[in-house]
């Protein structure tokens, strides 16, 4: 018997051992109008303009009403706003709410809250990670000097003229603007409940204020579950089947699936191995290309990064196909042909803006032999014989970093990696205070657009700390980023990229991941954002079993 087979069996057995074990575990609601959503991680917040990682992003959705939505089609539709205008330069937007907007408590939600959340955004004092909102992606007037405190939180571009109107003035065209504005993080906040709750706000249900479909009910900071029943109060209460949602953390895979064939869970994120064993299952359902996982170096500190021909032997000496495959079992993952992913962004014509996967090959494909060559040139050029260096990830990427490590020393003789295991903290932490010779970045884009992933290697970006640096790169990002015309604007991001692959070989990437859900057959009609990252249940339907 082959160890492929033996491997699936035995894991097949573990999994019916610990459903045997660990029924106890499964703690969905049983009312039927309820809807048991499990995952892996916790909210690092529940105060939306804090949250900047997707964990924290899906569990405020709920509650959390924006200007825009997300569909049953991953398409946005307007939710809080009910129309808007945009000026002919692209950097005025007048947005007109909805007549009749509440929060739970009854109040009234007037446009200067949408003004108030903006500000807490990038108020130097407030510190919030959700800043680069507004700093790196669309660029709100004033937003830099603001944030530094050279200038007033009452410059920053947003203004309400009366309370059914909300300006935003931008400081060049942002062509993604509703993208971002559907982030939860954009959502209204009341000053006077804010202040009212003090330092307590969003730490408990009862100094939470909901203005979206779904109101939290039970939340404790460290607990495995957060509840939510329905808004009476939100705008479109009429239209919301569900009486309410719980999100339960899982503690891994098994226990997922579990809870799922027990009919406790009614959808749940797989992947790895479980994907494949479900691939088959009618109920699946899948997104791709809206992350991506790529290595790079510290330019400023890191000597042998700085050498390119150093650079493209790493990039050679990775298998991409078998990482994806062996590491990652097809699952939701695909080979990452440079810095955007295939099937992310599309051009006016519906073609992908990724028309030659190999465009790149001759800098990240995988030869041995060439990346070989490459490597004897730089070792001459640094007058050396060997390089150690050491790959910072975080702890989560245990299998990933054995198996780079393995790829590349096979490769390239001489070489040792020493990967640096470290928590997600710890990995924010260091990247920023540019402590590491090479790190794995794993970046998820915000919005649908080639700009979501090359805009991160701007200089200016303090996405990515001590990244490459190039002047005429960040002139073509510059003027892709005033450009009007999306042909044009398309064009402009493409040779950046080929600047950034092909003449500077200042990345190496690796893979585009996804996601894939298997989704109880009696739920219908649920939202999700382009990348499946997040799920919205505001019109989701709970048909009873027959």
């Amino acid at each position: 018997m082959g160890d492929w087979k033996m491997k699936k069996i035995l894991s097949l057995f573990l999994f019916l051992t610990m459903c045997f074990l660990a029924v106890f575990v499964c703690e969905g609601s049983e009312e039927g109008q309820e809807l048991n959503y499990m995952r892996r991680g916790r909210p690092s917040t529940m105060d939306a303009q804090y949250a900047a990682d997707a964990t924290s992003m899906q569990y405020l959705v709920l509650s959390n009403g924006r200007l825009f939505q997300y569909t049953t089609e991953g398409t946005l539709e307007p939710q809080l706003a009910e129309s808007y205008e945009v000026s002919d330069d692209g950097c005025v937007y007048t947005f007109h709410l909805r007549e009749g907007l509440h929060y739970s408590n009854g109040e009234a939600i007037p446009a200067e809250d949408f003004v108030f959340a903006f500000r807490r955004m990038v108020d130097p004092v407030a510190a919030s990670p959700c800043a680069y909102i507004f700093q790196d992606l669309c660029h709100l007037k004033n937003v830099n000097e603001v944030n530094k405190g050279e200038l007033p939180l009452e410059e920053l571009g947003v203004s309400a003229p009366d309370d059914r109107t909300l300006v935003i003035t931008l400081e060049k065209p942002c062509p993604y603007i509703a993208h971002i504005l559907a982030l939860p993080c954009c959502a209204p906040c009341s000053r006077s409940f804010l202040m009212k709750c003090g330092n307590d706000y969003a730490a408990s249900p009862e100094t939470m204020l909901s203005s979206g479909p779904f109101i939290v009910d039970r939340y404790e900071p460290l607990a495995l579950q957060v509840h939510y029943v329905k808004n009476p109060e939100y705008i479109d209460a009429d239209r919301v089947s569900l009486s309410g949602v719980s999100i339960r953390e899982a503690s891994n895979m098994q226990q997922s699936i579990m809870c799922y064939e027990s009919g406790e869970a009614d959808v749940i994120p797989v992947q790895g191995e479980f994907a494949v064993l479900s691939r088959d299952d009618p109920n699946l359902l899948s997104h791709t290309g809206g992350g991506s996982s790529y290595i790079v170096g510290n330019i400023l500190d890191c000597k042998a990064w700085q050498n390119r021909n150093i650079r493209i032997a790493l990039n050679l000496s990775i298998n991409r196909k078998a990482i994806v495959s062996d590491l990652m079992y097809n699952s939701g993952v695909a080979v990452l042909p440079g810095i955007v992913p295939v099937n992310f962004a599309f051009d006016p014509n519906g073609e992908d803006y990724v028309k030659d996967p190999d465009r790149y090959k001759e800098i990240c494909g995988y030869d041995v032999e060439k990346a070989r060559e490459y490597w004897e040139k730089g070792l001459k050029e640094l007058s050396v014989s060997s390089l150690e260096l050491e790959l910072l990830l975080e702890s989560s990427g245990a299998k990933y970093s054995e198996v780079l490590k393995d790829q590349l020393e096979r490769a390239l003789p001489g070489l040792t990696i020493t990967p640096r295991l470290v928590t997600t903290t710890q990995f924010i932490d260091m990247s920023s205070k540019k402590d590491f010779e090479l790190a794995v970045y794993v970046w998820g884009a915000d919005f649908p657009d080639p700009y979501s992933f090359l805009e991160t290697f701007e200089s200016s970006s303090s996405i990515i700390p001590a990244k490459y640096k190039n002047e005429k790169y960040d002139e073509l990002m510059i003027e892709a980023s005033l450009e009007t015309d999306r042909e044009k604007r398309l064009q402009l991001l493409h040779q950046a990229e080929d600047l950034l692959m092909l003449e500077d070989a200042g990345v190496i990437p690796v893979y585009s991941s996804g996601i894939t859900y298997i989704i109880n057959e009696h739920i219908k009609d649920i939202g999700s954002n382009f990348s499946g990252s997040i799920l919205e249940f505001t019109y989701t339907q709970k048909e009873s079993a027959s």
